[in-house]
């Protein structure tokens, strides 16, 4: 949302910009209309000029329900590829993708293994931005 702000601020890309916020959400869910007017507030609370657009992804997350409870502590690359394929079939006019970069893994020993993760879910993307912040920054103090 921080740089959502800031593209907003800068004159030569907010009258050039069209912001797109995708909100994943199951077919079945019954929170979905709730979800949408909280980040509807939110745009507006931080006077960021943007859609919403709902995202049915209940075709990736069910990439997650055959994994055995003993593998539920990996990452399943099954589902990786899924939000790949599913961003890039949303993102086919997008110059530039702002995305949640995952926390690294607490052991060094899996460091290799998070990268490949990474390059696995921006492969054949648009230029993306992964962004990860340790405390939420967005204020709307003065």
């Amino acid at each position: 949302m921080q740089l959502a702000c800031i593209l907003n601020m800068v004159a030569g890309w907010k009258n050039n910009t069209i912001i797109r916020v995708f909100m994943c959400s199951s077919a079945h869910s019954e929170n979905s209309s709730l979800h949408q007017q909280q980040w509807e507030n939110m745009l507006k609370l931080l006077r960021v000029n943007a859609s919403i657009s709902i995202i049915l992804w209940d075709h990736v997350t069910s990439l997650l329900d055959n994994i055995e409870e003993s593998e539920k502590t990996e990452i399943n690359i099954g589902y990786i590829s899924g939000v790949n394929a599913m961003v890039k079939q949303q993102s086919l006019q997008s110059s530039v993708l702002i995305m949640y970069l995952p926390p690294p893994p607490p052991t060094s020993g899996d460091q290799v293994k998070y990268l490949k993760h990474l390059d696995l879910l921006t492969a054949n993307l648009p230029p993306t931005l992964l962004v990860h912040g340790i405390s939420p920054v967005t204020s709307t103090a003065l």
